[in-house]
């Protein structure tokens, strides 16, 4: 099993603030990838593994927690 982003951010010693500073995201947003209500999109997913010391890859995403999306309006530079 591949380690969480909470399993990695710990054995680096690190809070979620701290984290979040160092990706450059809100401390809110490192809450939500490690309970799986949301996952790091791919620019913050690459700063997260390079903060954390491992490969994207290597990092257990708990998107499989998320609920479906709701449908929305389309934005307004959609058909």
């Amino acid at each position: 099993m591949m380690p969480t982003i909470r399993d990695l951010r710990e054995a680096r010693g690190l809070t979620q603030k701290e984290l979040a500073q160092q990706v450059g995201v809100s401390a809110l947003s490192v809450y939500n990838w490690e309970g799986g209500r949301k996952v790091p999109g791919g620019l913050h997913l690459f700063k997260l593994a390079n903060v954390l010391g491992v490969a994207a890859g290597d990092i257990e995403l708990l998107s499989e927690q998320l609920p479906p999306r709701r449908p929305g309006r389309p934005r307004k530079d959609q058909p």
